[in-house]
């Protein structure tokens, strides 16, 4: 079974995410937050991952690149690729990743929209994860006999009956 149409649409929303968030990681001559200043990605991450984390601009730059790296590749895979398995891969990422999107949201008290928004994301990556892989794991219909293989037919000498001695 393949994703559905609407489904597809919503994912295809973080591809620019994505473009924006390696933009961010990319561009070294200015402060990430100075590139983007409507993100909040300092606030976002510093209530995350702590202070430290923020204050050390390769880590910093290297997670937006990996965050986006991650956005391409879903909306890619969703499209283009179509692999149960690294859907099923960036469900597991995703998950807990948009989960901790949505708490860093609720805890510098940004309004509720954006924490729904990471919601759905995360949702969405798993519904596309278990569309992807339900063909194999789809059920037979009720009363389908099980398919098996012919094997050859064996055919067996009958066995002599020898009289018993005496």
């Amino acid at each position: 079974m393949a994703v559905p149409t609407l489904e597809k649409l919503a994912i295809l929303a973080l591809l620019p995410l994505g473009c924006l968030m390696l933009s961010i990681g990319f561009d070294t001559s200015q402060h990430p937050d100075e590139v983007m200043p409507s993100f909040a990605l300092k606030r976002k991450f510093e209530a995350a991952f702590g202070p430290e984390f923020v204050a050390d601009q390769s880590a910093f730059r290297n997670a937006c690149r990996l965050i986006g790296a991650l956005k391409i590749i879903a909306v890619l895979n969703v499209w283009v690729l179509q692999n149960k398995n690294v859907m099923q891969m960036l469900a597991g990422l995703a998950i807990p990743g948009f989960a901790l999107v949505g708490y860093s949201h609720v805890r510098i008290g940004d309004p509720l929209e954006p924490t729904v928004v990471a919601c759905l994301f995360a949702t969405l990556i798993a519904r596309a994860a278990y569309s992807m892989g339900a063909v194999d794991d789809a059920p037979a219909a009720e009363g389908d006999a099980p398919v098996e293989a012919e094997s050859p037919v064996e055919t067996k000498k009958p066995r002599r009956k020898t009289p018993k001695a005496d």
